[in-house]
């Protein structure tokens, strides 16, 4: 089980609850653009709220995510973890069918209309689901164009595939929605790995990565899976910030290298946020952690992964 993630959703710009034990429950990616949020607005009244791009009422009544705390986890392009009391992470899945007006991981929508995840309160992270006309045939690594913006939910990806990395222009390329279910969610790439973000509306399968190396492209950042398990490349949110001791509200709101953690972990930290602290490996002597107080704990409270045994990140002992 990892601790100290404290982020709770992604969210889309330029991919959580902590207990006692500092473990987080889930995530939220932010879109990391800019500049889109205005653009989500206006097609909101168009399209967003109870009716699809076409006109056609959807009846939807999407449970909006929200966060309690400043937490980030996105990249260079439009995306969107944890439910916590004070600060953002990515949040815990629960049922799909709680969270949105259709299934993604089932894709349960009419003829012709494929299920989409998108913000439905103008914002810049994804947080509900909605049937959508399907007006394009992309698959995994195709280009593709999110019109509206990257969490409008509307692109040329075919169905089971929805447009990520999105740009200022709306470009993007396609990456696969997860198969199965949020308590058994399925990458039909195997070198993939399923990320359920969003409060389960963003079920989406990316690249797996190495926190310690940040193996990722160069707009992305390398953070841990909301379900716990591996880590996976989702787009940098952070901008101008996320440097060490910064607020985060999103688990991809860090630069890379750094994740989103309990503020506990440094006593720069604002209390009621997450806060950015390095990766580090539990393993290197001397103590590699330059913060005050600090020395490198591990990332996972019980047994670690096999893959990555020994990542840390750097805090004031727990």
């Amino acid at each position: 089980m990892k601790r100290a993630l404290f982020v709770t959703s992604l969210v889309c710009s330029a991919l959580v609850g902590c207990g006692d034990d500092k473990t987080p429950d889930g995530a939220t990616l932010q879109n990391p653009t800019p500049g889109n949020e205005e653009t989500e607005a206006g097609e909101q009244e168009g399209s967003s709220a109870g009716e699809s791009s076409n006109g056609q009422d959807t009846g939807s009544d999407p449970n909006p995510t929200s966060s309690t705390a400043p937490a980030e986890t996105g990249g260079s392009s439009e995306g969107g973890g944890m439910e916590t009391g004070t600060t953002g992470t990515f949040i815990k899945p629960k049922d799909i069918d709680d969270v949105g007006m259709c299934n993604p991981f089932t894709q349960d929508c009419p003829d012709g209309q494929k299920c989409q995840p998108y913000a439905d309160d103008g914002g810049s992270s994804w947080n509900a689901n909605k049937c959508v006309p399907i007006t394009g045939d992309g698959v995994e690594g195709d280009a593709c164009f999110a019109e509206g913006g990257g969490v409008a939910g509307l692109d040329d990806c075919a169905e089971g595939f929805f447009c990520w990395d999105v740009d200022q222009e709306n470009n993007g390329f396609c990456v696969q929605l997860c198969t199965g279910s949020t308590d058994a969610p399925v990458c039909d790439n195997i070198d993939k790995v399923c990320a359920v973000a969003n409060m389960g509306t963003l079920p989406i399968c990316l690249q797996g990565c190495d926190p310690l190396l940040q193996d990722c492209d160069p707009s992305d950042v390398c953070i841990s899976n909301p379900d716990g398990t591996g880590f996976l490349c989702v787009l940098d949110a952070s901008g101008e910030e996320g440097q060490q001791n910064d607020p985060c509200m999103f688990a991809n709101a860090c630069d890379p290298g750094m994740l989103c953690a309990d503020p506990t972990a440094a006593n720069e930290c604002d209390p009621n946020a997450g806060c950015c602290q390095p990766f580090c490996d539990v393993t290197e002597m001397p103590n590699p952690c330059t913060g005050d107080g600090q020395m490198c704990i591990s990332v996972f409270d019980g047994e670690p992964d096999p893959q990555n045994p020994n990542v840390g990140f750097c805090s004031l002992p727990m």
